[in-house]
């Protein structure tokens, strides 16, 4: 009788140490320790981030490596993380910029946009998106100019190695903007650069 409990005890004992090690292997089952605002991030993506005050700024790119024939495709994104439920920032057309240098031909790639004074609400917790598109210009004169022209047609880079990084650029209003008691604090840095490969 003894024997007979202890081999069904062994037998359970068995069972369930091979029913949670089946669980931890799945692919399927998100660790816990992975923040919810990451999470979404697939393995082979690249991602870099600065904090500045209580901002954090995140630039993303899918793969390290694209060919000639697919587009690229590149996020930045800002969260406020103080302690005010949402805050006013004041920006040109974009509050992101995104400097890239083409390193095999040492090209840099400037980024342009209009100017207005856009204000723009942002929520405690809530990243502000925005995904890159291509922007720039050259002279008739450019030593650079074919290059920029491949560079600036459709979604895909020409072949070579890039060093993107994303930029964050604003005013954060203490109190409502236009007031004169309302302070004004300016913003301006980036992340580091993340460099991807175009064959």
């Amino acid at each position: 009788m003894f024997k007979k409990t202890s081999c069904v005890i062994l037998l359970l004992i068995v069972i369930f140490v091979s029913a949670c090690g089946s669980r931890t292997n799945d692919p399927g089952v998100q660790p816990s320790s992975i923040p919810p605002d990451i999470a979404h991030l697939a393995e082979g993506v690249l991602i870099a981030e600065a904090k500045e005050g209580d901002f954090i700024l995140q630039i993303e790119t899918e793969k390290s490596e694209y060919t000639v024939d697919e587009p690229v495709k590149v996020v930045a994104r800002l969260k406020y993380d103080g302690e005010l439920p949402e805050i006013t920032i004041g920006h040109s057309m974009s509050a992101f910029s995104f400097p890239i240098i083409e390193t095999t031909r040492d090209i840099e790639i400037a980024y342009v946009m209009p100017e207005p004074l856009i204000r723009t609400v942002m929520k405690k917790g809530e990243w502000l998106e925005e995904t890159y598109k291509k922007s720039g210009g050259y002279g008739e004169n450019d030593p650079d100019k074919e290059f920029l022209k491949r560079f600036l047609t459709g979604e895909n880079f020409p072949d070579g190695r890039y060093l993107l990084s994303a930029q964050a650029n604003f005013i954060l209003y203490d109190g409502k903007p236009d007031q004169q008691e309302t302070k004004e604090t300016d913003f301006g840095f980036n992340t580091e650069r993340i460099q991807i490969e175009v064959k």
